[in-house]
């Protein structure tokens, strides 16, 4: 059976993680350059936000009207669609080759 069809289409992150692991059969970590390129992505999605959530009543969503600290400060979502996010995510998968992921050899 597939990794697809027993994971079903709910989980674009475990297909991810399971073709990068199994088929590597590695332990996988992103390099410096591949977060920080993401955590852009994520901020330029998240920017059209800011304005919404600085203007709604404080509480839990948006840190009490406060900005983020720096414990929350790269903590960030994707926030354009749920298609968007997983063309994105197919996008960097197509050529196998997975851009800014070191995988290391386990070893038994």
């Amino acid at each position: 059976m597939r990794l697809r069809e027993r994971v079903g289409q709910r989980s674009e992150k475990a297909i991810d993680l399971g073709v990068i692991v199994v088929r590597g059969k590695a332990d996988a970590q992103p390099t410096i350059d591949a977060e920080e390129e993401w955590f852009q992505l994520l901020l330029g999605t998240v920017m059209a936000y800011a304005t919404y959530f600085a203007s709604c009543t404080p509480g839990y969503l948006n840190n009490e009207g406060l900005p983020p600290d720096e414990s929350g400060g790269r903590g960030a979502a994707y926030m354009r669609s749920a298609v968007e996010f997983k063309d994105l995510l197919a996008a960097w998968r197509a050529d196998g080759s997975y851009v800014g992921l070191v995988r290391t050899p386990v070893t038994r």
